[in-house]
């Protein structure tokens, strides 16, 4: 029996946070709503059963536009899996659906976007490190696909497009290190970031800055007593350009951190936990500011 999926998206994807029990379902009056509360300006259902089929949504803030990817069986009953990008504009109304071609043999692993690309990442699950992406250009309508033959990668944890290039975070095979992947979809050329190589249980948070054309990683590194944040940045084809050790002055230990979205100019504010024993446990929040002129001056 197939069940009705709701993209229940307001025009700036917001949902209102949760609330105590409502007049009305007292059985009294209703309430007005409180000044300043989200409204649900547009809606569409799309017919598709859960036990079959999928859908990941991306959204694309410079034309308030939002991109679905569609995955349904070819048949009742069948295994293998049509995919299809389909583009809404901001008030839900259908613009462009494409179809991807996907060999059954992968599966959907992740999804991301640059200002009018999205892309969608699956993984092989008869090969190991094979993977395919798929471009859909939201401008032109163009569907690519790449696929990649890496060898050596086990999963892909993490993944940002930047300048037609994807940095993706993967753990490698020997279960024992994390590093980086640069693809470049357009060549079907793919590079192994050697300045990004960590032993796990490193944590790895990065963002892709478009505007200056960097990718800005925070890397924790520990002895097993103590732990600090190693911050790196690359350029947009993954060669280093600075690299610097944040560390707090006292007995606490940097355990996590991430950076502010590179759309903040004002300020970049480096944020995470920290703990006063042991590392492997979260005792505080910590903030500091990374200025422009000091990031890109360390090394």
């Amino acid at each position: 029996m197939k069940t009705l999926y709701s993209l229940l998206l307001a025009a700036c994807l917001l949902l209102g946070p949760t609330r105590p029990l409502r007049a009305q379902d007292r059985g009294t009056a209703p309430l007005p709503p409180p000044p300043g509360a989200p409204t649900q300006a547009a809606r569409i259902e799309l017919d598709l059963d859960p036990n079959t089929s999928e859908a990941h949504v991306q959204a694309l803030p410079a034309d308030s536009s939002v991109v679905v990817l569609l995955g349904r069986p070819n048949r009742p009953g069948g295994r293998e899996t049509l995919f299809a990008f389909q583009q809404y504009d901001r008030d839900l109304h259908l613009r462009t659906e494409r179809a991807v071609d996907v060999p059954d043999e992968f599966s959907f692993a992740r999804i991301c976007a640059e200002p009018r690309i999205v892309y969608a990442l699956f993984s092989s699950t008869r090969v190991p490190g094979r993977f395919l992406v798929a471009a859909y250009d939201a401008q032109g309508g163009q569907v690519l696909t790449q696929v990649f033959d890496t060898k050596t990668v086990r999963n892909v944890v993490d993944l940002k497009a930047m300048d037609g290039h994807l940095f993706a975070t993967v753990t490698l095979n020997d279960g024992q290190h994390l590093t980086a992947l640069l693809l470049d979809v357009a060549t079907g050329r793919l590079q192994f970031l050697s300045s990004v190589y960590e032993q796990l249980p490193t944590q790895l948070s990065f963002v892709a800055d478009a505007t200056a054309g960097r990718a800005e990683y925070v890397l924790t590194q520990t002895n097993g007593r103590k732990s600090r944040l190693q911050l790196k940045q690359l350029t947009d084809r993954g060669q280093l350009v600075s690299s610097e050790y944040v560390q707090a002055q006292s007995d606490r230990s940097l355990i996590t951190a991430q950076l502010s979205p590179p759309q903040d100019t004002s300020t970049r504010l480096l944020t995470g936990t920290y703990s006063l024993r042991d590392p492997g446990y979260a005792q505080g929040l910590f903030a500091t500011d990374l200025s422009a002129a000091a990031w890109g001056s360390r090394r």
